[in-house]
């Protein structure tokens, strides 16, 4: 696994915070136990619990925990359908009706922002964006996602994988920065940042929830996740302060490399680089059919 430069928080650890994730690409979630920000209150946060695990992205774990990660390609698939699929097979993950479910797709045009800080940093006018602006329940601030960018939502809980929230972000890094690397790209992570660089500049946003759906029982569940740029039109993002950071810019698989593999031929990468990275058995959804509606 490449290396990357932000430190490595313990899975569950008492006295771990956001650390180098910039905390507003994650949002997390309890019906009845938070604090006055709306977060998880300390006792109950799993960044907060004692560790139980080695890290995933550790061989040591993929020994030990080898679940089976079911994915699925669906194509193009608008928004806010993804989002409600996303709901859906979480609550099945977390009433363990599922086993982790790693869903891969491309959207129509659509901007999608962080509920914190909704419509905050748009260069333009929202009537004039040219595409749908969606205030979401992810971490994060504002982004694009549109034709040629690659769409990973996993739903996994973090509970069974014994990963704290740090070190989930730190992972989906690694599969990214391992998928590129497949292509010749050099990307890295950044210290006090979110995402993937390649140079100065970003070619994969990342923006998580963890929630417990249905029950206070239940597992840390997943949703949301990374958009990485293939072949996307990049002049898109010139409407928005992309992700909040107005001194870096973005940039694709195909502006590095002149050219770009076909989407689905990157998810299949993408997704051999998600089993490695987080120990998991992949495995074809056997309703991947029905997931596409």
């Amino acid at each position: 696994m490449p290396p990357h430069t932000g430190p490595t928080q313990p899975p569950f650890s008492g006295t771990s915070t956001v650390g180098a994730t910039h905390p507003s690409a994650v949002e997390t979630a309890h019906p009845s136990i938070s604090d006055d920000a709306g977060q998880p209150s300390r006792r109950e946060h799993p960044e907060h619990r004692p560790q139980t695990r080695h890290r995933a992205v550790s061989r040591a774990a993929e020994e030990v925990y080898a679940p089976v990660c079911e994915y699925a390609w669906l194509g193009t698939v608008e928004y806010r359908q993804a989002w409600a699929l996303q709901r859906h097979i979480a609550d099945e993950r977390a009433r363990g009706a599922r086993p982790d479910t790693l869903l891969l797709m491309e959207h129509p045009p659509v901007f999608t922002t962080g509920r914190r800080n909704a419509a905050a940093n748009l260069r333009l006018p929202e009537h004039l964006l040219g595409a749908p602006l969606v205030e979401t329940d992810r971490g994060g601030d504002i982004t694009f996602h549109g034709p040629g960018q690659l769409i990973a939502y996993p739903i996994i809980d973090l509970k069974a994988a014994g990963l704290g929230i740090v070190d989930y972000v730190r992972a989906l890094e690694a599969v990214i920065i391992s998928t590129l690397a497949g292509y010749g790209i050099q990307s890295q992570s950044v210290r006090g940042l979110t995402g993937v660089w390649a140079g100065d500049d970003k070619i994969a946003a990342i923006g998580v929830r963890v929630s417990r759906p249905g029950s206070a029982a239940g597992g840390w569940i997943t949703t949301h996740g990374l958009a990485l740029n293939v072949s996307v039109d990049l002049h898109w993002f010139a409407r928005i302060v992309a992700c909040g950071i107005a001194d870096r810019g973005v940039t694709s698989m195909k502006k590095l490399l002149g050219t770009a593999a076909p989407l689905p031929e990157v998810s299949e990468r993408l997704a051999h680089h998600f089993g490695e990275v987080f120990g998991h058995t992949l495995a074809v959804s056997p309703d991947r059919v029905a997931l596409r509606g």
